[in-house]
């Protein structure tokens, strides 16, 4: 009789084992549902808040056609350039998958590209980038992306006022290094 109830007993932990494990993939895979549904949502919130941006930059840039005032022209480019900066941020988090991180390079170097196209009266400014690949956290992108926004539409605005046509460098470089900032013809 011993040997039986030796036996159910066995027979009773193996079925709650198998009850166990069949409890823990059903948790397992709502929990991953929920992830999935979660990355489905924070992606449509990103690209609205893409297509905000979009909207801003665009009716700012209307108006920017329309304004014959210099003080005006150049407020609503500094506006505009400092929302094109935002919404390549927003671009490269959607497009990249990770909201958390961004790559410097390819945001740094897009980021270049959209401010100098505001000013194409200056065309013949060539601007070099040399940028390292390094990974930063998005609030951290942000703020240099608002800084870096500063320093190119800044220098378009004043680098050539007065004087032979040169252009500034602002190196960007890694911590524990300092180049020196150069001007080249």
């Amino acid at each position: 009789m011993r040997g039986i109830v030796k036996v159910v007993e066995k027979a009773t932990g193996f079925f709650n084992n198998l009850l166990d494990m069949t409890a823990r993939k059903e948790v397992e895979q709502r929990l991953e549902a929920q992830v999935q549904e979660k990355e489905v949502l924070i992606k449509e919130v990103y690209h609205r808040m893409k297509n905000g941006i979009a909207s801003v930059e665009s009716l700012l840039s209307m108006q920017l056609d329309k304004s014959t005032n210099n003080e005006t022209r150049s407020a609503l480019t500094d506006s505009i350039g400092r929302i094109r900066s935002m919404r390549l941020l927003y671009d490269k988090l959607l497009l990249d998958g990770q909201a958390d991180v961004v790559s410097s390079r390819a945001y740094l170097a897009n980021l270049v590209r959209a401010v100098s196209d505001l000013f194409p009266s200056q065309d013949y400014v060539v601007v070099h980038t040399e940028l390292k690949d390094l990974k930063l956290p998005s609030k951290l992108a942000f703020t240099i992306g608002l800084i870096a926004n500063e320093l190119i539409t800044n220098s378009y605005k004043y680098a050539f006022a007065g004087r032979a046509r040169r252009l500034p460098e602002h190196p960007l470089h890694a911590p524990g290094t300092e180049p020196m900032p150069r001007c080249r013809r």
